[in-house]
């Protein structure tokens, strides 16, 4: 058996900058709000930190942020150490066990958040199978 293993990729040069006003007022026009951004710090094994713009829609003049490609809206880990406990998982870790790897790469997470990703995924999975 093969097993193929993609965890997403954390790429800080990189921002999607949504086409419709996430807000719902269908405004299409953002204008950026300071030109320096502001330090969001990350957990993340090869990032620790990444740069964060805010926007303000022309339309509602309601605001909200960028992250680079491959951070969580609003979470303070990075999509890919998001995924790794729950590839650990899959391949039989315990929770404990998915702790201790994660805090021999440098950047621990604790078994409450790896209980709570791998929780998070099968939720998901559940509702892609039912859709």
């Amino acid at each position: 058996m093969r097993i193929q293993a993609r965890l997403p990729k954390v790429n800080p040069d990189v921002y999607e900058v949504p086409e419709v006003c996430p807000h719902g007022c269908g405004g299409t026009h953002f204008q950026r709000q300071g030109q320096q951004g502001y330090q969001k710090t990350l957990r993340d094994s090869q990032y620790s930190e990444v740069t964060v713009y805010r926007y303000a829609c022309l339309n509602c003049g309601r605001t909200f942020r960028v992250y680079p490609q491959g951070v969580l809206k609003g979470a303070q880990q990075s999509a890919r150490m998001k995924g790794m406990p729950i590839l650990l998982y899959v391949l039989g870790l315990s929770c404990d066990a998915i702790e201790d790897f994660t805090n021999a790469l440098g950047d621990g997470v604790g078994k409450t958040t790896a209980y709570n990703n791998v929780q998070g995924a099968g939720v998901a999975a559940r509702q892609q199978q039912q859709s």
